[in-house]
Protein backbone atom coordinates (compact mmCIF):
# COMPACT_ATOMS: atom_id res chain seq x y z
CA UNK A 1 0.00 0.00 0.00
CA UNK A 2 1.49 3.29 -1.12
CA UNK A 3 0.77 6.00 1.44
CA UNK A 4 2.10 9.14 -0.26
CA UNK A 5 -0.53 10.59 -2.60
CA UNK A 6 1.93 11.85 -5.24
CA UNK A 7 3.74 8.51 -5.36
CA UNK A 8 0.40 6.67 -5.57
CA UNK A 9 -0.66 8.81 -8.55
CA UNK A 10 2.71 8.20 -10.23
CA UNK A 11 2.36 4.45 -9.72
CA UNK A 12 -1.21 4.49 -11.09
CA UNK A 13 0.03 6.29 -14.21
CA UNK A 14 2.76 3.65 -14.49
CA UNK A 15 0.13 0.88 -14.39
CA UNK A 16 -2.01 2.57 -17.05
CA UNK A 17 1.05 3.14 -19.23
CA UNK A 18 2.09 -0.50 -18.82
CA UNK A 19 -1.38 -1.74 -19.81
CA UNK A 20 -1.48 0.63 -22.78
CA UNK A 21 1.96 -0.33 -24.05
CA UNK A 22 1.24 -4.04 -23.59
CA UNK A 23 -1.93 -3.74 -25.66
CA UNK A 24 -0.29 -1.65 -28.40
CA UNK A 25 3.17 -3.23 -28.68
CA UNK A 26 4.51 -6.74 -29.16
CA UNK A 27 7.34 -6.46 -26.61
CA UNK A 28 5.37 -7.70 -23.60
CA UNK A 29 8.28 -9.32 -21.75
CA UNK A 30 10.41 -6.16 -22.03
CA UNK A 31 7.48 -4.03 -20.87
CA UNK A 32 6.90 -6.45 -17.97
CA UNK A 33 10.54 -6.30 -16.89
CA UNK A 34 10.56 -2.49 -17.11
CA UNK A 35 7.30 -2.30 -15.14
CA UNK A 36 8.61 -4.66 -12.46
CA UNK A 37 11.87 -2.74 -11.97
CA UNK A 38 10.22 0.69 -11.94
CA UNK A 39 7.42 -0.54 -9.67
CA UNK A 40 9.98 -1.96 -7.25
CA UNK A 41 11.65 1.45 -7.04
CA UNK A 42 8.30 3.24 -6.59
CA UNK A 43 7.15 0.91 -3.79
CA UNK A 44 10.61 1.00 -2.23
CA UNK A 45 10.81 4.80 -2.37
CA UNK A 46 7.43 5.13 -0.65
CA UNK A 47 8.49 2.65 2.02
CA UNK A 48 11.80 4.46 2.56
CA UNK A 49 10.05 7.84 2.74
CA UNK A 50 7.60 6.50 5.33
CA UNK A 51 10.43 4.99 7.32
CA UNK A 52 12.53 8.14 7.59
CA UNK A 53 9.59 10.47 8.24
CA UNK A 54 7.37 8.36 10.54
CA UNK A 55 8.75 5.06 11.75
CA UNK A 56 12.34 6.01 12.59
CA UNK A 57 11.22 8.99 14.67
CA UNK A 58 8.78 7.16 16.93
CA UNK A 59 9.07 4.00 18.96
CA UNK A 60 5.28 3.80 18.89
CA UNK A 61 5.20 3.18 15.13
CA UNK A 62 7.89 0.46 14.92
CA UNK A 63 5.25 -2.32 14.72
CA UNK A 64 3.40 -0.36 12.05
CA UNK A 65 6.54 -0.35 9.92
CA UNK A 66 6.65 -4.16 9.87
CA UNK A 67 3.06 -4.36 8.59
CA UNK A 68 3.78 -1.63 6.04
CA UNK A 69 6.81 -3.57 4.81
CA UNK A 70 4.82 -6.79 4.43
CA UNK A 71 1.98 -4.94 2.74
CA UNK A 72 4.35 -3.36 0.22
CA UNK A 73 5.97 -6.70 -0.59
CA UNK A 74 2.56 -8.35 -1.03
CA UNK A 75 1.31 -5.56 -3.29
CA UNK A 76 4.47 -5.60 -5.38
CA UNK A 77 4.19 -9.34 -6.04
CA UNK A 78 0.45 -9.17 -6.68
CA UNK A 79 0.59 -6.36 -9.24
CA UNK A 80 3.66 -7.75 -10.99
CA UNK A 81 2.04 -11.17 -11.26
CA UNK A 82 -1.18 -9.60 -12.56
CA UNK A 83 0.72 -7.90 -15.39
CA UNK A 84 2.63 -11.13 -16.06
CA UNK A 85 -0.55 -13.21 -16.11
CA UNK A 86 -2.52 -10.89 -18.35
CA UNK A 87 0.10 -9.84 -20.89
CA UNK A 88 3.06 -12.22 -20.87
CA UNK A 89 1.95 -15.77 -20.06
CA UNK A 90 0.41 -17.52 -23.06
CA UNK A 91 -2.43 -19.95 -22.37
CA UNK A 92 -2.61 -19.56 -18.61
CA UNK A 93 -2.60 -22.94 -16.88
CA UNK A 94 -4.56 -23.66 -13.70
CA UNK A 95 -1.55 -23.11 -11.47
CA UNK A 96 -1.12 -19.53 -12.74
CA UNK A 97 -4.64 -18.75 -11.57
CA UNK A 98 -3.96 -20.56 -8.30
CA UNK A 99 -0.87 -18.42 -7.67
CA UNK A 100 -2.80 -15.29 -8.67
CA UNK A 101 -5.64 -16.11 -6.25
CA UNK A 102 -3.16 -16.78 -3.46
CA UNK A 103 -1.36 -13.49 -4.08
CA UNK A 104 -4.70 -11.67 -4.12
CA UNK A 105 -5.76 -13.17 -0.78
CA UNK A 106 -2.38 -12.54 0.86
CA UNK A 107 -2.05 -8.96 -0.39
CA UNK A 108 -5.65 -8.18 0.62
CA UNK A 109 -5.05 -9.57 4.11
CA UNK A 110 -1.79 -7.64 4.51
CA UNK A 111 -3.47 -4.40 3.40
CA UNK A 112 -6.36 -5.02 5.80
CA UNK A 113 -4.00 -5.76 8.69
CA UNK A 114 -1.84 -2.71 7.91
CA UNK A 115 -4.87 -0.39 7.70
CA UNK A 116 -6.30 -1.84 10.92
CA UNK A 117 -2.98 -1.39 12.73
CA UNK A 118 -2.60 2.13 11.31
CA UNK A 119 -6.11 3.09 12.48
CA UNK A 120 -5.32 1.70 15.92
CA UNK A 121 -2.21 3.90 16.21
CA UNK A 122 -3.74 7.05 14.75
CA UNK A 123 -6.91 7.14 16.85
Amino acid sequence: MILDRKIKISWFILVLLTFGLSILLEYNIIIFIAYTVISLFVFGFDLWKNYITVYANSEKFKRLHAWNLMSVIGQFFFWSYLVLLVFVVEGSAWYHWFIFADLFVVSTYLNYKFKKTMNMYTE
